[in-house]
């Protein structure tokens, strides 16, 4: 039997997703997206079977090629939480080949184009087979500009409306009825019996039949990789009941054929059936629950994954800085050797001199008992012996002075070996922490030029460790390093106007972080600080970043609440403050909550003792939200109250209307939820705090915990 499979998605940039970036992953191409000045290339992505380009004849030729479209609708969508397009994500029945797949595609978009004069930008998937998945996954990505092509061939100045809140629900039920007809149509054609329905199994009258859950991308990249979720398992389950409920059925209806005789028997035997199979309400409400459950549990992987890049990506950054005090502290000892050396080899060369002028060919004379008496030796003669004996006094003291920077050198070499596995793993080109020339292993490689080998230093090291083959690796990879150019991400720090748009705001927890934050720009409140990053890159929605130091600001020429404006003002754009819902959470896991900062926005808070979870669009680091801009007065204008503020992590807070709730209470429950359910690198604080609408003030209304005194 055939499998059927419409959805629609909209691709927006309230999401912070790109068009551009979007067509680029479906057509496997390489596309640079001027919004967001960054390149997306996907040319080594594999499966892209056919693309194409749907367009109404009078379209503007420039908007037939993929690069100039999706970089055009960027341009004419200026809203922050634009719908930059819609998607249309399809399965084709198993049954067909290639060519009748196209062939499909080709009227399918062809009847988007007639509909709505739109631009469609086609793309058929293949199954992954060599990594575990259904080799019957055929599938197509449709996507549609949301503006028609006017009678000049450009985008018209007004969006269609079938697909608004108003009319959304009907247009996609006749979209999928259509692609139903178009598939049963083109089955046919093809020469096949089988047929798909779009209908639900209640509405086919075939209730004896159980729906199988979503799956997602984590759970189906689990099972290519041969591990059991709850969710893999129970559609298996679900598949083995259904196939044996269809086996049973069919053999029901084979009997009422043959024994007509005794109806209500085979009555009652069908509604035993249905009973069997039907799940009752408490067992519908655990397997959504599950669901979400594994849906929050897929996130919160994600999260850690995103904390981990983070993680490493500013350790990388940090380690550089120490190395350089490291490096320079060696290089001052070995520099004062080499200069007292030097020095006394002057001394020497001088005494050689003196022995000449008075007729001696060697320093045996002036060390001999016989001939003291009768030559005067100078206070500053040097014999051949004393060099020496300096030299070894001189390399002693260096090794001495510089053995804890050669082991503190090795262990930053090590750990920028662990990180940059990381990073490596994930894509993510290693950062630099400054120019090229005094940048990551700058000093080392200077040396190297200049013909440095660590010869002294390797003959006179008599503890373990081979610190000569260290500096050797460090060479390696600095050439393999240079050649991978990993130097121009973070190089844009250094310009003001290129970093602020890159600038925005993360919340961490004062006293636990006090070590990193000593040379961090910030500002605190209570025990939560407000500390400023510069996002360098983001990959499969996880953004990668790093801290601005002080020295950054005095660099800049900027002061620190000017800057920091800037950054509050791009961290509401790069992920906007949403309303988030339990029950919706619970039971939709396409939930993205609901916005509340725009006019027209029909969001509602509860009032009562429940509070409301208040995040941002991105759910990571969504804390912060409630210090944006017009956050905190808009909350407290849909509660006509002052509010209290519980940070269950950092990437959510509980809003509570002040009226019904008791901050002592609060800060209970709050200590129940950071024992029972927050993650220890996602504490944010044990406090209290309430946000004053006559003042404007956010306030810390609860004193510590007895275990952080």
């Amino acid at each position: 039997m055939s499998i059927y499979h419409l959805s629609v998605k909209a691709i927006s940039r309230g999401d912070g997703r790109s068009a551009v970036a979007c067509a680029a992953y479906r057509s496997g191409e390489k596309l640079v997206c001027d919004f967001y000045e960054k390149e997306q290339d996907y040319t080594k992505k594999s499966g892209v079977e056919f693309t194409n380009i749907y367009a109404p004849e009078n379209t503007n030729p420039e908007l037939l090629d993929r690069q100039t479209l999706w970089n055009t609708v960027e341009k004419v969508e200026r809203r922050k939480d634009a719908v930059l397009a819609r998607e249309f994500e399809i399965a084709f029945p198993h049954e067909l080949n290639a060519e009748q797949r196209k062939q499909l595609l080709d009227e399918l978009c062809q009847k988007l184009v007639e509909k709505y004069n739109v631009v469609v930008d086609a793309a058929i998937h293949a199954p992954h087979t060599e990594s575990g998945s259904d080799a019957r996954n055929y599938h197509a990505h449709i996507m549609f500009t949301t503006r028609a092509i006017n009678e000049n061939g450009e985008f018209a100045a007004k969006k269609y409306r079938d697909f608004s809140r108003d009319n959304g629900t009907q247009t996609v039920c006749d979209w999928r009825e259509d692609f139903a007809d178009l598939c049963n149509k083109h089955l046919e054609l093809a020469g096949f019996d089988e047929r798909v329905d779009h209908r639900s199994y209640a509405d086919q009258d075939k209730c004896y039949l159980e729906p199988t859950m979503h799956e997602g991308p984590a759970v189906t990249a689990m099972r290519r990789r041969g591990i059991d979720t709850e969710i893999s398992l129970n559609n298996d389950e679900i598949k083995l009941r259904n196939a044996d409920a269809i086996e049973r059925h069919e053999q029901i209806i084979k009997g009422l054929d043959q024994e007509i005789i005794v109806p209500q028997y085979i009555n009652d035997q069908l509604n035993e059936l249905e009973n069997e199979l039907r799940l009752t309400e408490a067992e519908e409400h655990e397997l959504l629950a599950g669901l979400a459950s594994l849906d929050q549990e897929e996130e919160q992987l994600q999260i850690q994954q995103s904390q981990e890049i983070d993680y490493a990506y500013d350790q990388f950054l940090e380690l550089q800085y120490e190395y350089e005090i490291y490096a320079r502290k060696y290089y001052h000892f070995e520099n004062i050797k080499n200069k007292a050396i030097a020095d006394k080899q002057q001394e020497r060369d001088k005494s050689v001199r003196y022995m000449q002028k008075n007729g001696y060919e060697n320093d045996n004379l002036f060390i001999s008992a016989v001939y003291a008496n009768f030559v005067e030796k100078p206070s500053w003669f040097v014999s051949e012996k004393d060099l020496n004996a300096f030299k070894h006094a001189q390399h002693k003291t260096f090794k001495e002075s510089a053995k804890d920077d050669l082991q503190q050198i090795a262990r930053i070499y090590s750990e920028l070996e662990r990180h940059s596995k990381v990073l490596n793993d994930h894509d993510i080109d290693l950062p630099t922490a400054t120019k090229e020339e005094k940048s990551l292993f700058g000093l080392i490689k200077k040396q190297v030029e200049l013909d440095f080998t660590w010869r002294d230093l390797d003959e006179k090291m008599t503890e373990s460790g081979d610190f000569g083959q260290i500096i050797k690796e460090i060479t390696d990879d600095l050439n393999r390093i240079k050649k991978a150019d990993i130097y121009e991400k973070t190089r844009v720090i250094r310009d003001y106007e290129k970093t602020k748009p890159r600038l925005f705001i993360r919340l961490l927890n004062a006293d636990k972080y006090s070590a990193d934050l000593q040379d961090a720009v910030y500002k605190t409140l209570g025990d939560i600080a407000l500390v400023l990053y510069m996002k360098v890159t983001e990959y499969e929605g996880c953004v990668t970043s790093t801290k601005i130091r002080q020295g950054m600001l005095e660099q800049w020429g900027k002061e620190c609440d000017e800057v920091f404006q800037e950054a509050i003002l791009n961290t509401y754009f790069m992920s906007p403050p949403r309303i988030y819902r339990w029950e919706q959470m619970i039971f939709n896991p396409e939930y993205e909550g609901e916005s509340f900062m725009n006019l027209g926005d029909k969001c509602e808070l509860k009032k009562d003792a429940m509070g409301n979870c208040l995040s941002t669009t991105k759910k990571t680091n969504g804390a912060v939200a409630v210090f944006l801009p017009g956050v905190a007065e808009q909350l407290a204008y849909m509660l006509d109250s002052d509010f209290y503020m519980v940070f269950t992590s950092v990437h959510e807070v509980m809003i509570h209307n002040d009226k019904f709730v008791e901050p002592e209470d609060l800060q209970c429950v709050l200590r129940d939820t950071i024992r029972e359910a927050t993650p220890k690198e996602d504490y944010l604080t044990s406090r209290i705090y309430q946000y004053n609408r006559e003042t404007h003030k956010f306030i810390c209304v609860t004193p510590l915990e007895k275990d952080e005194k």
